[in-house]
């Protein structure tokens, strides 16, 4: 149970009453959470598993993976508190429902967790206008996720990687002196992982972003957008980079309420 005013109630209130929905519900859905702790690193669910419950992050970081059958994975999200892991699945050949993407803790999080019948239950006592409305809201937020990736597959690999870092400025940075400092800790596999490219490649690029003045290494896997910084514009974001590495894979399944 989360009834105390935190972080994750004050975005809970702010995403209910964004969607028109009354802010009522947001404190007895709170108060249904079920509250787990994991470990750094832990796994919170992995694709294929049940999907019953709804994973609720009150605090900490989670890392969103698509796992693709060559064994590799898209790094799809950074999941931040306030933020609900869970929603997208699937459907067996029967009627059992499970997890699309799988989910690891990022840094020790604290998981608020909520099974899908309670759900449907508070959504049961809304008045028929009102969940239109709250459908309306959630096609617009699918809509603009699906336009995102659909941009993102458009770019090269510096163009991504900027894009990637200016969305991580929005979400999770925090001001700095310097500009804003991204507060999760990524490395450069991670970010490998968010683009579809090696890691030498963002190693390389990182490098670029940097002497360009866009970057400011903070520690070995923190770093500063500076403010202020104009877009990459160089030559250097050279055309025979999307020749040289393999194409960002198709994300099945990316409508993903994070952003």
């Amino acid at each position: 149970m989360f009834s105390k005013p935190t972080e994750f109630r004050d975005r809970l209130e702010q995403q209910i009453g964004d969607w028109g929905l009354p802010t009522s519900l947001a404190a007895e859905f709170a108060q249904h959470l079920t509250p787990v702790t994991y470990e750094k690193d832990s796994i919170l669910f992995l694709r294929g598993s049940p999907a019953e419950f709804l994973f609720c992050i009150v605090s900490g970081f989670a890392k969103v993976y698509l796992p693709h059958n060559s064994g590799a994975r898209t790094l799809v999200a950074i999941a931040r508190s306030g933020d609900v892991l869970g929603i997208v699945d699937g459907l067996d050949t029967g009627t059992q429902r499970y997890q699309v993407f799988e989910a690891h803790a990022l840094t020790k999080c604290s998981i608020g967790l909520i099974s899908r019948e309670h759900v449907a239950k508070l959504l049961r006592s809304l008045d028929s206008g009102t969940i239109i409305h709250l459908l309306e809201h959630i096609n617009t937020t699918w809509s603009r996720k699906f336009a995102w990736y659909a941009a993102l597959m458009g770019l090269s690999f510096r163009q991504r990687l900027q894009m990637v870092f200016e969305d991580l400025r929005d979400r999770v940075g925090v001001a700095d002196r310097r500009g804003t400092l991204l507060l999760p800790a990524l490395t450069h596999e991670d970010l490998a992982e968010m683009i579809g490219s090696s890691r030498p490649m963002v190693s390389r690029l990182i490098s670029e972003m940097v002497e360009d003045g866009f970057l400011v290494p903070c520690g070995k896997r923190h770093y500063v957008i500076r403010t202020g910084s104009v877009p990459f514009q160089s030559s250097r974001a050279s055309d025979d980079t999307k020749q040289k590495e393999t194409a960002f894979p198709r994300c099945e399944g990316f409508a993903y309420l994070t952003r």
